[in-house]
């Protein structure tokens, strides 16, 4: 299992700086990530949260910079009434 280390870590065998990449056995892994779950994370889990979600932006500018769509705060699209 390879997990990320997020915060710092310390026991009395070893010690993880953040942003380190472990690779460690499975039993090992769930072991550290119940101990300390605030310290560790999966690199699927960076991705998941990585990816935008689509819904929430809008690409409709001329420069084709990605603006959030406020409709949803009851804002108007421009060009419209």
């Amino acid at each position: 299992m390879r997990l990320i280390c997020k915060s710092p870590y310390r026991t009395q065998t070893v010690a993880y700086k953040v942003g380190e990449v472990i690779d460690v056995k499975d039993e090992e892994g769930a072991l550290l990530l119940r101990d300390s779950p605030g310290s560790f994370e999966t690199p699927q889990a960076q991705v998941a949260k990585a990816a935008p979600d689509v819904a929430d932006t809008s690409t409709e500018t001329a420069t084709g910079i990605e603006a959030p769509d406020r409709r949803g705060r009851g804002g108007k699209k421009r060009g419209r009434s």
